[in-house]
Parts: C-alpha cells; sequence; structure tokens
C-alpha cells in the first residue's frame, strides 16, 4: 500500500540581503530556512510574504521577483508531507529590528555558510548561494527538495 501524503498549505518566504548576509528564521527545531509563512484564501503570493514578514516579525518588506519554487517532500509529525513553496527576492524598508511574536521563532542576519548544514530544505541554500556567485538569472527556478 502506497505512504499517504498529507498536502500542506501553499507557503511564501523572503530572500533577504544585507551586508553580505541573508535573512533566516530559526525555531524549536534548530534548522534554518527562509521567513515566511502559509498563504491565506484568496492571497496573493506577494501579499502573503508581506503580510508573514510584518506580523511574524514587526518587518516591512517588498517582494521584488519570485525566485524559486520548492516543490518538498519531507516527514512532519510521523506524516509524509509535500508542500510548494514560492521563494521570493525581497527588499527591505526601513531598518527596523526583528519583533518576535513568539518567542521560540527568530530571524536573523548571518553568513550563509554559517547555516548551511541546519538549513531547510536541503540543496535550496546551496543553489542560491550558486545563482549568487553567478549573477541572479531573471528568471524562476523549479526545485524539487525530498528530505
Amino acid at each position: 500500500m502506497p505512504t499517504r501524503i498529507k498536502l500542506v498549505e501553499l507557503g511564501a518566504r523572503c530572500i533577504a540581503e544585507k551586508n553580505d548576509k541573508l535573512l533566516f528564521q530559526t525555531g524549536p527545531g534548530g534548522f534554518y530556512r527562509f521567513p515566511g509563512g502559509h498563504l491565506r484564501p484568496e492571497e496573493r503570493l506577494e501579499e502573503c510574504v508581506a503580510r508573514e514578514m510584518r506580523e511574524e516579525f514587526g518587518l516591512k518588506v517588498k517582494p521584488k521577483r519570485l525566485l524559486y519554487v520548492n516543490e518538498n517532500f519531507f516527514e512532519l509529525q510521523g506524516e509524509r508531507t509535500h508542500e510548494l513553496i514560492f521563494y521570493f527576492l525581497c527588499e527591505m524598508e526601513g531598518e527596523g529590528a526583528p519583533e518576535m511574536e513568539e518567542p521560540e521563532i527568530r530571524v536573523e542576519w548571518r553568513d550563509s555558510e554559517e547555516v548551511l548544514d541546519l538549513f531547510k530544505p536541503k540543496g535550496l541554500l546551496e543553489r542560491l548561494m550558486m545563482d549568487m556567485k553567478h549573477g541572479l538569472s531573471l528568471g524562476c527556478t523549479y526545485l524539487v527538495t525530498v528530505d
């Protein structure tokens, strides 16, 4: 019998750079990812990433363009999970410090090399680092990751 897969809501995440560092989110699991969250009904993806950054971290961002679409398969609380996340290159508006709504979740500016082994989904950060080194293309890249 095939493994049952739970389809998780669509999400949007922010890729922001400042002083050669990227903005990362970390939480109870000890891993890093780009900050963002899940899409609400009838919400556009750009609206989602801006809202999540404002609500969760008190940061104002302007999504500039879609960089990656990531179809990710992983285990979550004992259940196989399938998610589709859209990653936007974002511009920070203002110099405000992050204000965390949930104390166990935080965002911080880090060098990508420092969090590479703890980043999820695997492969996405490596791809971004390579793309930044060679210049970000104008198109959007579709990635599939399996953890």
